[in-house]
Order: C-alpha cells, then structure tokens, then sequence
C-alpha cells in the first residue's frame, strides 16, 4: 500500500483479505501510509491483521499509521463475527522501528489479541511468557514516544500492548483505557544490558605459559600429595640436595632451567651456606633469573 485514506463513508469497512499491511517489506523498501479518519469503523476477518510494515526488525518501518479520531466521533477497529468473540483478530503489529510520525488517538481496538507469532516479551502476571498476543504489538526497536493516546483496548484474548523491544519502557497505560483485557495491560521490553570488556594486563605483567602451568598443576594436585617429593604432571622441575639426616628439595622455575656448570656453581654455595651455620639463605643466578631458598636442618651438613 502507497499512500492511503479510510473516508467516513457511514458504512463500515470489511477487511476479507489476510492482512492489511502498510508499507512494504521488499528490497525496494517502498514507503506508505494509512491515514483513517474520524468515525470510521473496520471490521477484521477471523485471523486478520493491521500491519505496519517494515523490511527488517532492525531497520526503520516503510508504513506509517494515523488512525485520528475525536471524542465524538472515535474510529473503531473491531471483529466481522456475528458474535464476536476475544482473539478473533490480531490486532495492529508495528514491525521495526516505528515512524515518527505514527498516530492513534481516539480509537477503540476490540475483540483483538490473536495468534500473533511474536514470541519471548514478558507479562509478569503469567507464568506463560513465550507467545504474547495484544491488541497492539510492537516488535524490533523502541518507538520514539507512546504514541497511542485516548484509545480504549477491549476484549484482548491475551494483552493490551506487546511492548516487544529491548530498551525504555515507555508507558501506555496513563493515557488509554483498557477493559476485559485477559492478562497484561502491558507487557514489559526487554533489558538494555551493557557488555563488560575485561581488561587484560599487559604482555609483560602477565606470568609465563610455564609458571602459569605449575600454578595449575598445584591446584589440582591430589591434597593427599604434600610431600614436595611428589611432583604432579606439569609441575616444575625439583632440584634435590641431601644432607646426612633428610632430603632437601629446591624448586627450580621450569622455564629458567640453568645449565649443569650454573647447577654446579649453585649446588656449591649451597654447601658454603651451610657450613656458615645460616639458617636460611636465598640463592641468585642473575644471569639466569634463578632464585632459590634453602632451609637449613638442624645439624645437618651438604655432603
């Protein structure tokens, strides 16, 4: 549909068709708009809709809709049945981002609330928040303002309004009435939530892939295993020293293993340290980034 006006004829319109769809959803993304004006009446066939159109849920609506009745002469959305019953029709469904300059005021919308397929919008006083149906269904972008104003909403099978978008909820319950609606007035968008980047530190402040994988494997290491003597996989290399009553054990960073001449020179202040009667000692091979601490038994020598 181009650009279109529902005339007060004094009769109602019969939508036989699926749907009423205003806008387009093609590649060409062909604009439209439906204007109605006061006093009209359009009765919808069981299933049918009024729709907005618009070529994705991201992008901005092709359709504009502006239904604008007055308080004597209100416009009339409402069921073809005989007997019209709750969930006859859809309703109206905005897809996309709605137009600014859409408009209803002064309009009843009754008997609306069918299947509309738009599905994952909560109402809070349902246990069933999969499927909602309401007599106006947003689905895609938060419109501009709640631009339904002085409209009345009855006999909905199910909601008011789907207010099926992520951000603000805007509220169109102050300036609207609504009567025999079966669950929600209104059902609540989805939350805005903001993406947290974790800030790594740099290159240089993080440890190595070996210290990294030792820290691991004494993580997971059996608790049973406290003897330094039992090393679990991936763990760093031990260097042992003996002295005449235990066995001392060393680590040594896997990464900076020394050569066996840098061993040597070690081992042998480590024998001076213990002959100097010291207690503890701390080892440095600066070439090498090698640190070691040597606890010292009691009594004991190196051999």
């Amino acid at each position: 549909m181009g650009e279109a006006t529902l005339h007060d004829r004094g009769v109602p319109y019969h939508l036989i068709a699926g749907m009423l769809v205003v806008g387009s959803s093609g590649d060409d993304r062909t604009p439209g708009s439906l204007t109605i004006e006061p006093g009209v009446q359009l009765r919808f066939q069981q299933g049918s809709r009024l729709l907005v159109q618009a070529y994705d849920t991201d992008e901005a609506a092709t359709g504009s809709l502006r239904a604008l009745g007055t308080a004597e002469k209100p416009i009339v959305l409402t069921s073809a049945a005989d007997t019209p019953a709750p969930g006859d029709w859809v309703g109206i469904t905005f897809k996309g981002t709605p137009a600014a300059d859409n408009r209803i005021e002064h309009t009843t919308i009754a008997y609306a609330g069918g299947d509309s397929g738009i599905s994952s919008y909560d109402c809070a006083l349902s246990g069933d928040t999969f499927s909602n149906n309401g007599a106006v269904v947003f689905y895609g972008q938060q419109p501009a303002s709640a631009f339904l104003t002085d409209c009345r909403i009855e006999h909905s099978a199910r909601d008011g309004v789907v207010r099926g978008w992520t951000g603000d909820p805007l509220d169109f319950t102050a300036s609207n009435t609504f009567v025999d609606v079966a669950r929600c007035l209104q059902t609540f968008p989805s939350r805005r939530t903001t993406r947290v980047r974790r800030i790594r530190p740099a290159r240089s402040e993080r440890p190595g892939r070996a210290i990294r994988q030792a820290r691991r494997a004494r993580r997971e290491a059996p608790a049973r295993s406290q003897d330094p003597r039992h090393r679990a996989p991936g763990a760093p290399r031990l260097l042992r020293t003996r002295t005449r009553r235990e066995v001392r054990v060393v680590e040594v960073d896997r990464r900076l293993r020394a050569p066996t001449s840098a061993r040597s020179r070690v081992l042998r202040r480590l024998q001076s340290v213990h002959r100097a009667g010291a207690t503890a000692a701390t080892i440095d091979v600066v070439a090498r980034g090698l640190k070691i601490l040597v606890a010292k038994v009691p009594g004991g020598t190196c051999q």
